[in-house]
Order: C-alpha cells, then sequence, then structure tokens
C-alpha cells in the first residue's frame, strides 16, 4: 500500500546533542514555567547523584573565570545568577535532593520526598535530571525506565520543567559501560514521551581522551584552570563539557519560553512514515531509534501467536515496525510499559512466516538477533488480548559486526 505520513503533534527526537523546539513546544512549556506553582523563572534544581553533588558542577558560572570562548550565552550565565534559590544563586546551590550513591527512584523515596523538599526551598521553574550510573548497578533497564518515568511525571505535576541529561561512560566497568547508551536511549525515549528537554551528554564525551572520567571511571573531569573554561584545552574534560551543554539547553529556554522570542527553523526528525499496519509499517528511518505508541489504538489483530513461542497468547492488538540494515549486526528491541499494560516484542525476518521460521526472536522486555544485512520487522504486539493493550515506549538500534 501507499506509504502514509503520521504527525500527530509529536516531535521526534533524534541522535543530537539538544532535543528539537518547536513554537508548540515551547508555548507548552511556556505553561508549565509560568503554570500556577509560580515558579522562579531564573532558577534550576539540581537532581542527581555524585556527578551532580560534585562542585564542579555549575557552580563556576558564579565565579569572574569564566571563559565563554566567544559564545553569546553570558546574559543566560547572568539572569540564573540573580536568580534566589533559597538564598544563593542556583549555580551554587546545594540541593536537597542530589545525592551521593543515589540512583533515579530515591528523590521520590521517603516523607518528605527530597524532591519536594528541593522544589519548597528553591521555587525552581527548570531541573536538570542526571541519573543511571547508579541505576545500572541495580540491574534492569526496566525499573530504571519505571521510576524515571515518574521523576519526569513529578516535575510535571510540581509545575517544574525538567531536563533529562544522559551520563558519562562507566570506565570502571566494561559490562557497565555496554548499559550506558542503551540507557541513554530509553532517557530519550521517555524525554520524548512526554516531550520534555533533553541533553545526550555521552556522545559529547566518547570522543575525549579517558571519556572525560577520572581515574575512577566514574566521575567526570574538570579543567584545573576553571570547569567553566569552554575553549578547545577546556573541553578536553566531561564536566566542562556537561556545563557548557547545561547552559546551552537554559540559553535556548531563557530565550524561548522565558523571553518568548520566535523559535527559529530547527532540524528536526521528519514525522513518521507508515501506520503501523501489515501493508505499511511504520518506518524506521534511523537507527537508533526510538518512538511512543499505543497498541490500544491499533485495528491491526493479524498475529495472536508467533514461532518463537506458539504457546503464548499473542491475540490483542499489534504495531509493526520496518527495518533496513544496510551491514550484518545484532538487532536489539527493546520494549517498556507501565501499569497494567502488557506488550511483547517480536523479531521477524521481512516476508517470513510469523507463525513459523520467520520468527527470529522475542519477549516481554528486549528481543535480538545476529542477522545479515536485510529487511525485517519488529512486532509490538499486545499479550493476552484488548485488556492488556495501551501506551508502550521503544528503543530499536544495532550493534553492527
Amino acid at each position: 500500500g501507499e506509504a502514509v505520513i503520521v504527525d500527530d503533534g509529536v516531535v521526534r527526537y533524534g541522535p543530537t546533542h539538544h532535543s528539537p523546539i518547536t513554537p508548540a513546544m515551547a508555548a507548552r512549556w511556556r505553561d508549565i514555567v509560568f503554570g500556577a506553582e509560580g515558579r522562579a523563572p531564573n532558577v534550576f534544581s539540581k537532581i542527581g547523584a555524585s556527578n551532580t553533588v560534585n562542585r564542579n558542577f555549575a557552580t563556576c558560572f558564579d565565579n569572574a573565570g569564566v571563559a565563554l570562548d566567544g559564545r553569546d550565552l553570558d546574559d543566560t550565565r547572568l539572569f540564573f545568577s540573580a536568580g534566589n534559590a533559597a538564598g544563593t544563586s542556583p549555580w551554587d546551590r546545594v540541593s536537597a535532593s542530589a545525592t551521593v550513591g543515589w540512583s533515579s527512584h530515591m528523590p521520590l523515596r521517603g516523607t518528605p520526598r527530597p524532591l519536594d523538599v528541593e522544589f519548597d526551598a528553591a521555587n525552581p521553574a527548570f531541573a536538570v535530571i542526571m541519573f543511571g550510573t547508579n541505576d545500572i548497578q541495580l540491574g534492569s533497564i526496566q525499573r530504571t525506565a519505571d521510576d524515571m518515568l515518574a521523576l519526569i511525571d513529578a516535575h510535571l505535576d510540581a509545575g517544574v520543567l525538567p531536563i533529562v541529561q544522559t551520563i558519562p561512560p562507566r570506565d570502571d566497568s566494561a559490562s557497565a559501560d555496554v548499559q550506558v547508551p542503551r540507557y541513554g536511549l530509553m532517557m530519550r525515549a521517555l524525554a520524548e514521551l512526554r516531550q520534555v528537554p533533553f541533553m545526550d551528554l555521552e556522545p559529547r564525551l566518547r570522543p575525549l581522551a579517558d571519556h572525560g572520567v577520572g581515574a575512577d571511571g566514574i566521575h567526570m573531569t574538570a579543567d584545573p584552570r576553571g570547569a567553566c573554561t569552554f575553549d578547545d584545552d577546556g573541553l578536553r574534560f566531561g564536566f566542562n563539557q556537561r556545563n557548557l551543554q547545561l547552559l546551552e539547553a537554559l540559553d535556548r529556554l531563557r530565550r524561548f519560553v522565558v523571553d518568548g522570542e520566535d523559535v527559529p527553523a530547527m532540524e528536526r526528525p521528519a514525522p513518521l512514515v507508515g501506520d503501523g499496519g501489515p501493508n505499511n509499517p511504520f518506518v524506521v528511518d534511523a537507527l537508533p531509534f526510538t518512538h511512543a505508541a499505543d497498541t490500544s489504538t491499533s485495528s491491526n489483530r493479524d498475529l495472536d501467536s508467533y514461532g518463537c513461542a506458539p504457546n503464548t497468547n499473542e491475540s490483542g492488538p499489534e504495531l509493526r515496525y520496518r527495518v533496513r540494515l544496510e551491514r550484518p549486526g545484532t538487532l536489539h528491541a527493546i520494549v517498556f510499559d507501565q501499569g497494567d499494560v502488557d506488550v511483547d516484542v517480536h523479531l521477524l525476518r521481512s516476508g517470513g512466516n510469523a507463525t513459523g521460521d520467520g520468527c527470529l526472536d522475542r519477549d516481554d522486555r528486549e528481543a535480538s538477533a545476529s542477522v545479515p544485512a536485510g529487511d525485517y520487522e519488529v512486532v509490538f504486539d499486545t499479550f493476552g488480548g484488548d485488556g492488556r493493550a495501551g501506551a508502550f515506549q521503544t528503543v530499536i538500534y544495532v550493534d553492527e559486526g
């Protein structure tokens, strides 16, 4: 059938250092920032673990030693320097919701919740979130996805716009480091789902010597001249990269959300092609790929079982995605769902018999298969019938070779 372009108003997030921003997104974020909570638009909070607690993170923006190396960002630095975050600037504030060793569920744990303590004290309009380094040790990307989505929603419920930032590499452990880009893609998928700002720090750090982390392989490094020195030498250090990326993100939010400047045309992924049906699967146009969808809105019920697990009841509605690999590799597809929703993932040879040997792998969380170059389908199918249909997020990527 003919390709169908789906444009439901949700902006797709591609593999860029900063997520896209459109006039509609800026307007929606403005409603959050200037909502009934009356948050201070020149205050942000820091939410995270040791790489957030570290005094090399952001505090240097209050000092005279900031070296922007020609970047037009000083108005934003001064704007937030003037903010009152419980008696100090947000740059210098010691957050009540950032603690060494924390994972993503900790800000919402306890009475009162640390996140609420921080918001009540600092009254921020924005917050930067970095979690994942310690979450990896918990061994469940699914649990972290649930915790991160709850944390993002808690920000939005409080009238605070979260900015989600990915974690640095884990040079202390090869097995942990393999998880870092996977967790980054999961964070991107959740930020895209809620249409909140996203900063992908990890790709900025990978090319650096020692990936911008210190001898312990976990904590970022800082230029001895200062972590807000942004010349070529300064940007060889992890905290300098993180601080610059934060200032860039806050600059966009100050200009387009707080000050209401017109949002210029920016590059962003095109709307998704396809409708998820058997004749027009969604087209995965670039890898890695993230998407948020909902099987309850699908009328497709062509597949009730798969050769990978013929006795598993997949009689609920499904959505299909087409993937083309130019080179051999290991194809991965991860599904995240919440609550009573139960969506399973299946990898198929394109045009193959799903109920026979056309099914390469399936799982309720992640399916993967080593495959040659060619066309494949990823099918997200509802387990057990219509009652378990609902919203899900997916990450599809390939390890080549």
